[in-house]
């Protein structure tokens, strides 16, 4: 970022620079314009993978950081729109200096000046100087873009790499858990296998256990009858002794009225 404002502040000094030749040869002017334009041309390319740069590092989705990044999408549309109006610039213009005479015009100014003026150095102000800051500006982020390149290739092995790696340990881990995995399902077979006989004896048991049970509440049901019929004919028998009782005590008692008047009577005869 410091080395981008310099360059900046080296490409104002420039444009004043060029303002101050704005009374000058048309020649050198349009070659200074077009000077300054390469340089403002590859800073802006300069700016812009920056730019880029910041936008892909940015990460998560908190409210600081979407902020941030689309603050930096803004000024990154910005500086291309500048950067396609400024080539459209340029087609234009050189378009118009195809229709013109440069000739005529440095003739004009070379009558009108005075023959004490002193000609213009060719890296006077410093263009040339600015230009060749700016390639080697652009050569170093073309070796970074190329270590960033080998660095992806030398990521992207190791990734290949660890996923061999990876894959190796899953299949060293499924030959060791394999035998114990099928004898724990056979064991498990064998143990379902007793379940399901032991569930059946249980089933047996039970069945003849109900049976058993079925007979002794059949049994108790018919001793609960038995006893009941034995109790009603206790009762029967009873009455029936007591009926008895008391019909043989009232015939005793006719006897004895029956000896009583006999009695009786013979005494009154």
């Amino acid at each position: 970022m410091k080395l981008l404002e310099r360059k900046q502040q080296e490409l104002q000094r420039v444009s004043t620079e060029i303002q101050i030749l704005s009374r000058g040869n048309p020649q050198q002017q349009r070659k200074c314009a077009r000077l300054l334009y390469i340089s403002w041309q590859k800073i802006s390319n300069f700016r812009l993978d920056e730019l880029k740069k910041q936008i892909e590092t940015i990460g998560g989705d908190t409210g600081s950081a979407k902020k941030k990044r689309k603050k930096l999408e803004k000024e990154y549309e910005e500086v291309r729109e500048k950067v396609g109006k400024g080539e459209e610039m340029k087609e234009s213009e050189g378009a118009n200096d195809s229709t013109l005479s440069i000739q005529t015009d440095e003739n004009i100014y070379l009558g009108e000046q005075q023959p004490e003026v002193k000609p213009i150095h060719k890296d006077q102000f410093g263009v040339y100087e600015q230009i060749r800051a700016t390639d080697g500006v652009e050569e170093r982020m073309l070796k970074r873009k190329k270590i960033v390149s080998e660095s992806e290739d030398v990521f992207t092995l190791r990734i290949a790499s660890l996923r061999g790696i990876e894959k190796d340990i899953g299949n060293m881990i499924e030959r060791i858990a394999s035998p114990a995995i099928i004898k724990f399902e056979e064991e498990l077979r064998l143990i379902r296998k007793r379940s399901i006989k032991d569930i059946r004896l249980l089933k047996i048991e039970i069945a003849k256990l109900e049976k058993r049970l079925n007979e002794i509440n059949y049994n108790c049901r018919t001793c609960e009858s038995s006893m009941a019929k034995m109790n009603l004919t206790t009762k029967r028998m009873l009455f029936d002794l007591i009926g008895f009782v008391v019909y043989i005590l009232r015939n005793a008692l006719y006897l004895v009225a029956r000896i009583r008047d006999l009695l009786v009577s013979q005494n009154e005869n």
